[in-house]
């Protein structure tokens, strides 16, 4: 089947897209997540005392 490459391009953002909310609605139905701001600047050390809470030092 011949295609318009523009027409696979919108197709694949839209696919995207829907993934995307798929994937963001079942991580927000995850009673145990923990939410890190990705641009605050101690980034790393919110993830890295997360979990070594939930597992333990490394």
């Amino acid at each position: 089947v011949d295609a318009d490459p523009s027409d696979m391009i919108r197709q694949g953002q839209a696919a995207t897209r829907q993934l995307a909310k798929r994937q963001l609605t079942w991580l927000r139905s995850l009673p145990e997540r923990q939410c890190v701001a990705c641009d605050a600047e101690d980034v790393e050390h919110q993830v890295l005392a997360q979990v070594t809470q939930a597992w333990g030092p490394p």
